[in-house]
């Protein structure tokens, strides 16, 4: 059974479109006076790029609100102003220039999918007014600038995932207060969690996965009390898995597998009644697989393969009834064959 990470493709598509803002969107000529500033940035963007947008014409003022991916709204004591550029998926090669930064109303940038090269201008870093900034899946590289969350108030999602960037997370990135997804899976970071990661109070989805990152898992894990999502799998983390899990009473999806962690499964963890998917296969985890299922009643699929368990079939766990998917693999184990009362997992497929 293969067990795969919630990767993040379609939370642009689904939650970007959604996003209000309060303001009302004008792509409209008439009534529309044009920002100087927001032109020039625009302009600047487009000069980088080495593949052309087909509708953009900078030659133009009063059409740039209606350019392909751009959107406009008129905004108290500061007029007609570009607040989301919205450029996914169109094959944009080039690098980013700093002249980006002057779109310094933007609350939306969405630049995933593309092929840009290079790294990321440090300006960028000081958009006060942004809530959504996805640089997913392009060829950026070099480190995560230190001043990610120097001025990020508002941000809420941060996507880098599926890139070239190194180095270590910026130990400052517990000052982005307002996020709530927080994607850097498939890069070459390394080291270990900055401690401010966990003041993160209202993140939902941390994605980490694919990494280098290496050390113990903090118990500062335990502050994060909204997390529904947390995958570090395919990392070189080690230690024990820390007896936190009680405090994560809305994590549903927890991947560990693919690093080094050793010792027993948690109490927490093996009581968490809202788990619904966990992976830890591929690790050096032992002792007894003592999953209370009376507790674990969301759990739906589970893969435990590739560790050293005494026994990783249990009679206990048949009371898992809604499991779905079982992944044990290769493993060691010294009990007697499969139980009999597994008949009672009519949903496994």
């Amino acid at each position: 059974m293969v067990f795969q990470s919630f990767h993040s493709f379609f939370l642009s598509a689904i939650l970007i479109p959604f996003i209000s803002f309060g303001t009302t969107s004008t792509h409209e000529s008439q009534n529309f006076t044009s920002s100087p500033n927001d032109l020039k940035a625009l302009a600047g963007f487009s000069s980088c790029l080495e593949s052309a947008i087909p509708d953009w014409n900078s030659s133009n003022s009063l059409d740039y609100c209606t350019w392909s991916g751009v959107t406009c709204d008129v905004l108290p004591r500061v007029g007609t102003r570009v607040v989301r550029l919205e450029l996914g998926s169109t094959r944009l090669t080039g690098k980013i220039c700093e002249s980006l930064a002057g779109l310094d109303q933007l609350r939306v940038l969405n630049l995933s999918y593309n092929f840009f090269t290079g790294s990321l201008p440090d300006n960028l870093f000081h958009l006060q007014n942004l809530e959504i900034m996805d640089f997913s899946n392009n060829h950026f590289e070099g480190s995560i600038n230190t001043v990610v969350c120097s001025s990020f108030t508002r941000l809420r999602v941060f996507k880098l995932s599926n890139n070239f960037f190194s180095g270590e997370i910026p130990g400052n990135v517990g000052n982005c207060s307002s996020l709530q997804y927080l994607f850097i899976n498939g890069n070459d970071l390394s080291g270990s969690l900055p401690e401010s990661i966990f003041q993160l109070q209202n993140l939902s989805e941390l994605y980490l996965q694919d990494n280098k990152l290496s050390g113990p898992l903090s118990e500062g894990v335990g502050k994060l009390s909204n997390l529904v999502e947390f995958d570090i799998s395919n990392n070189e983390f080690s230690g024990i898995l820390p007896n936190i899990f009680g405090g994560l009473t809305r994590l549903k999806v927890f991947y560990a597998g693919t690093n080094r962690f050793s010792g027993q499964l948690p109490a927490s963890l093996v009581n968490s009644s809202s788990l619904q998917m966990l992976n830890l296969r591929n690790n050096s985890l032992g002792g007894s697989v003592n999953l209370n299922c009376s507790a674990m009643k969301n759990l739906t699929s589970i893969g435990l393969g590739f560790n050293q368990f005494h026994c990783l079939v249990p009679g206990s766990l048949s009371n898992c009834l809604r499991l779905k998917a079982i992944g044990l693999g290769h493993y060691h184990f010294n009990c007697r064959g499969i139980p009999v009362n597994f008949k009672n997992l009519q949903s496994i497929t």
